[in-house]
């Protein structure tokens, strides 16, 4: 934590946090850990938690990104492909003579 002034010349304290969350699937047990990075700014004891606060909203932020993007190229992929009906196939008959 560092001492700043802000823009009224007033000293506040600045802090900077990392942050990782641990997402467990409990049903398969996979995981993913995703981390974020905040800065905060007040003139009392509160910085840590808004840099806190603003670390944990940015690694959601950035989780969610990703899921979107996987789910925009999955619906690409997708359109391009075409499903074509499997028929079983059929014994031939052999003609008797």
């Amino acid at each position: 934590m560092e001492n700043v002034v802000n823009a009224k010349g007033n000293q506040e304290h600045l802090a900077t946090v990392m942050v990782s969350i641990k997402l467990v699937d409990t049903e398969s047990g996979e995981s993913v850990i995703i981390s974020g990075l905040g800065n905060g700014q007040d003139s009392g004891d509160k910085a840590v938690m808004k840099a806190n606060t603003a670390a944990i909203k940015y690694a959601y932020l950035m989780i969610r990104r990703r899921i979107d993007e996987l789910m925009s190229l999955e619906r690409e992929f997708l359109s391009r492909v075409h499903f074509h009906s499997i028929h079983p196939v059929r014994k031939a008959s052999i003609p008797q003579r």
